[in-house]
């Protein structure tokens, strides 16, 4: 998402006009907004995090000030109390535990060290799903406690390019080929309640 596209989706809510300059673009998957607040992962060449409420704009540098973030994948909420998830691309990829809370962002912990640069993430039925980011390699659904779930054969080498969620039960999953001019793409339909993929196909542009 462009800047532009915050302006016009948050910029009557939030200070999105706030954000530094530089700060350019995010993930859909990077973004989460509640209650008010507004979280971004950066994507581009920087890899920082931004809290916006309709008064502030709050940023944290901390990948940046450590060799091999560029990205921010993902942004997911954990619980409550202003708590989220956020997985890093690159060199090193991760998945980070974060908190909102008297107006400060805060890393808490890590919970996973390595091939944590996950693409796509969301909670479904009170449990968190995420999507690999491998190109040309094999892909998966994985759960925090370790489940992993490997795509369909036409998915199997695309990389999750966004997760949704229908009636609390299905995850849906939109993989795509690493291309800028676009590449292939393809819908699964992942049950979680017996955790097995029910559909997968080419999806049309």
């Amino acid at each position: 998402m462009s800047r532009q596209q915050l302006l016009e989706l948050y910029g009557d809510r939030v200070a999105v006009q706030a954000l530094p300059e530089d700060f350019a673009v995010v993930r859909r998957e990077a973004v989460w907004f509640e209650d008010g607040r507004l979280i971004l992962g950066e994507y581009g060449e920087g890899a920082r995090i931004a809290c916006l409420t309709a008064q502030s704009c709050i940023m944290s540098d901390h990948y940046q000030r450590m060799a091999g973030f560029k990205h921010i994948h993902a942004i997911q909420k954990y619980g409550s109390s202003g708590k989220f998830l956020v997985s890093t691309g690159e060199a090193r990829k991760v998945l980070d535990l974060w908190v909102h809370s008297d107006g400060k962002l805060r890393f808490e912990r890590r919970l996973r060290r390595w091939l944590a640069g996950f693409t796509a993430a969301i909670e479904v039925d009170g449990v968190h799903y995420f999507g690999s980011d491998f190109s040309l390699r094999p892909n998966f659904i994985v759960t925090l406690d370790g489940a992993k779930y490997f795509f369909p054969q036409k998915a199997y080498k695309l990389h999750p390019s966004v997760f949704y969620s229908r009636f609390d039960r299905y995850l849906v999953s939109v993989n795509k080929q690493l291309d800028p001019s676009g590449g292939r793409r393809t819908l699964s339909v992942f049950d979680t309640k017996s955790r097995r993929f029910i559909f997968c196909d080419d999806l049309e542009s």
